[in-house]
C-alpha cells in the first residue's frame, strides 16, 4: 500500500510524531475528529497506533469507515478483536487494509517501518486454551512474539490491550482502580524490553522503570508504560497521547540507555528473584575445603575467614587453579530452515535431464491466487497458500527459528547431578586428590542449580511442559 510508505516521510534527524489512543468501543467518529484536528494543529504526524478495543455496540460508525464515510488523515494501526462477537468484521480483510489509512495489523507480531521503527503487537485476550478462539492469544502467541522481538534485541514500542501484572510495584497509582493485570504480559515485557508500552485502560502513567539493575548488570534503556483511557469517556480522562519518537536503531548506545531524572526498579523483578540472582552471584566464589586448602586456621580448628586470596575458583585470585574452572559446553539444535527446506538435497541430486524437464514443462504458478504478477510465479509472505495446517504453523515462527528443548524438572535435576558427579571423578583421577575436597563444591552447585529449578518451574511451568511438537 503506498500510504504504508508515505507516512513514513521523516525529518532528517529520523524523528517520527505518533499518536496512540487507547479503547475505541466505537466511538470511531469522535476519533477520527479529534486526530484529524490535532494533526491539523500540531502536526503532521506519520502515525496512529490504536492499543485497545475499536468496535462497540454500535456498528454504524465502523461500517462508515469501512465505505470511506469517515475518513483519518493519520495512517492507522489497529488490533485485532477481543471478544468473540467482533470476530466476524476482521475476517476477510485483503492484505489487512480496513479502509484508506486503516491497517489491521493481526494477531501477534513485529511491524517494522522502512525508517526503522519497531513496533510489537498483540491482538485480544489471553487464554490457557485458544483452540477455536480467534479473539484470544496463548503462551503459543507470546513465544512467537518473543522469538520474532528478539531479533531485534527490544523493540521500540508494544501495544496489547491488558495490563501487565504488578506494573504499579514500586510507584505511586494516584488513586486509580488498578487492573488485576496479566503476568504472561509482564513476562514479555520482561523480555522483549520495549521503550514504549501502551495498553488501554483507566489513564495511567507510570514513572520509567529500569531494565537491568545498577551495580549489577550494564546499563540498559528505561521502559514508559503508558495506560490510556477509552476514547470519549464521561470523565473527560486523558486517551490520545502524542510524543516523537526516534527508532532506536538511529541512537547510539550513550543516547538510548541516558536515563530520565527519576526512574525506578523493574516492577517485574521480584524479591524472589532477586534473592536467587544473589544466591547466583554469592556462588561464583568458592573457597577452600580440605586439609590441603585450609591454611593454617583451618588446621588449627580456629575460625575461618573468606580470604578472597584463598579463593581457589576465583577468577580474581592471584592462587587460582583454572584447571578446576568448570566449563558449560551446549549446541543449538539446527534451525527450522535446514529441517523443511531442501535446497541443498535439490541441487546437489539435480542433472541435466531433470533440468532440462523443468525448463521444458509449464509452470503452474500462474494460476495460483498467490501469484505475483510482474515476475508470473508465486513470491509472498502469505501463509495461507500452505494446505498443510502444521506447517503453516510452523512457518510462522520464522526459519531461523530453533525450537525449544523442553526436559521434565527431575530428569533436568538428575541428568546435571551426574554431570557434576562425573566431573568430580575425571578431576580427581586427573590431579590424584581425594572425593571429599570437590564434594562441597559439588554439594553447593546441586544446590543452586536445584533452587533455580524450582524457582522456574513455580513461576515459568510451561518451560517444563512440552505443549506442541513442532517438528
Amino acid at each position: 500500500n503506498e500510504y504504508k510508505i508515505l507516512f513514513e516521510i521523516m525529518s532528517p534527524d529520523k524523528t517520527i510524531k505518533v499518536l496512540v489512543v487507547g479503547n475505541v468501543n466505537g466511538n470511531i467518529k469522535q476519533l477520527c475528529t479529534r486526530v484529524n484536528n490535532v494533526n491539523r494543529k500540531n502536526g503532521p504526524f506519520q502515525l496512529l497506533l490504536i492499543a485497545g478495543r475499536v468496535l462497540g455496540s454500535d456498528l454504524e460508525s465502523w461500517v462508515s469507515l469501512r465505505s470511506g464515510s469517515l475518513t483519518l488523515d493519520v495512517p492507522a494501526f489497529i488490533l485485532g478483536p477481543d471478544t468473540v462477537e467482533h470476530v466476524p468484521y476482521y475476517q476477510h480483510l485483503e492484505n489487512g487494509q480496513v479502509a484508506d489509512n486503516v491497517t489491521y495489523l493481526g494477531r501477534r507480531g513485529v511491524y517494522t517501518t522502512t525508517g526503522g521503527l519497531s513496533i510489537a503487537y498483540l491482538s485480544g485476550k489471553y487464554d490457557t486454551d485458544p483452540t477455536g478462539k480467534a479473539h484470544v492469544y496463548s503462551q503459543c502467541d507470546l513465544d512467537i512474539l518473543r522469538a520474532q522481538s528478539g531479533v531485534l534485541n527490544g523493540v521500540d514500542i508494544l501495544i496489547n490491550g491488558e495490563w501487565p501484572a504488578d506494573v504499579t510495584r514500586h510507584v505511586k497509582t494516584d488513586g486509580i482502580t488498578v487492573p488485576e493485570g496479566v503476568a504472561p504480559i509482564s513476562e514479555l515485557a520482561t523480555v522483549i524490553r520495549p521503550r514504549y508500552h501502551f495498553v488501554a485502560g483507566p489513564y495511567y502513567e507510570r514513572l520509567p522503570y529500569r531494565n537491568h539493575r545498577i551495580l549489577h548488570e550494564r546499563a540498559q534503556y528505561c521502559t514508559r508504560f503508558i495506560s490510556l483511557d477509552t476514547v470519549g469517556n464521561k470523565e473527560k480522562r486523558k486517551w490520545l497521547y502524542a510524543f516523537n519518537i526516534t527508532p532506536m536503531k538511529h541512537l547510539s548506545d550513550e543516547l538510548l540507555r541516558k536515563q530520565p531524572v527519576e526512574t525506578s526498579e523493574n516492577p517485574y523483578i521480584t524479591l524472589e528473584q532477586e534473592k536467587h540472582a544473589a544466591e547466583d552471584r554469592k556462588s561464583q566464589h568458592f573457597y577452600a575445603i580440605g586439609d590441603k586448602r585450609k591454611g593454617e586456621e583451618g588446621r588449627g580448628g580456629g575460625e575461618k575467614k573468606n580470604d578472597k586470596s584463598s579463593c581457589w575458583f576465583c577468577l580474581k585470585s592471584p592462587n587460582v587453579e583454572k584447571h578446576l574452572i568448570v566449563t558449560v559446553y551446549y549446541s543449538y539444535d539446527p534451525p527450522m530452515s535446514m529441517k523443511i527446506f531442501n535446497y541443498s538435497a535439490f541441487l546437489k541430486e539435480l542433472d541435466q535431464s531433470t533440468l532440462k524437464n523443468i525448463v521444458d514443462n509449464d509452470c503452474i504458478c500462474s494460476n495460483s491466487p498467490y501469484v505475483y504478477l510482474p515476475h508470473g510465479h508465486i513470491l509472498t509472505g502469505n501463509l495461507e497458500f500452505i494446505e498443510n495446517q502444521q506447517l503453516k504453523e510452523l512457518m510462522q515462527y520464522g526459519t531461523k527459528y530453533r525450537e525449544t528443548s523442553y526436559q521434565p524438572k527431575t530428569e533436568l535435576i538428575n541428568s546435571f547431578n551426574a554431570s557434576i558427579q562425573n566431573f568430580q571423578e575425571k578431576i580427581c583421577k586427573k590431579h590424584k586428590i581425594r572425593f571429599d575436597h570437590v564434594e562441597e563444591w559439588g554439594s553447593e552447585v546441586k544446590r543452586i542449580f536445584a533452587n533455580r529449578v524450582q524457582f522456574l518451574s513455580r513461576h515459568k511451568p510451561h518451560l517444563f511442559i512440552l505443549t506442541k511438537v513442532l517438528y
